[in-house]
């Protein structure tokens, strides 16, 4: 039986199923084949304030991150809603990590509430620009 939702224009849509975030898969496999990672981060990938203002690449991060046998990155692409992916993190310490722009503290506190929702067991904040912790939750 499919599920139909009524849309605001009064026609019908089926229910949109959460997919995995960048590397989701892979996380799934090396959680799947053995000891999970000490910590997972979720690099948050935002726009320049400034136009001189140069941001780190998140793929190349990952990819670098995900070589090693201690953590796994994560990454919140721009402009996705971190509620329409499914975090995998139950459990697990997570290391949000991102740079200060414009209009994120929201993305930011959803990106929290969903890792905190899907069973987290540490959440760390980290402004990667200025190197320093905003907030831990728990």
């Amino acid at each position: 039986m499919q599920i139909k939702l009524y849309t605001k224009s009064g026609g019908f849509t089926t229910p949109r199923r959460k997919k995995l975030p960048p590397f989701g898969k892979r996380f799934a496999e090396r959680i799947l084949s053995g000891p999970p990672p000490f910590i997972v981060k979720i690099l948050v990938h935002g726009q320049p304030n400034y136009p001189w203002q140069v941001m780190p690449d998140p793929w190349k991060a990952a990819k670098a991150i995900n070589e090693r046998n201690d953590s796994f990155a994560l990454i919140l692409p721009n402009g996705e809603p971190p509620s329409r992916l499914k975090w995998n993190v139950r459990g697990l310490i997570c290391s949000v990590q991102h740079w200060p722009s414009r209009g994120m503290d929201g993305v930011i506190s959803e990106l929290v509430k969903c890792l905190r929702d899907s069973g987290a067991e540490y959440i760390i904040v980290r402004d990667s620009y200025y190197g320093c912790t905003r907030g831990i939750f728990w």
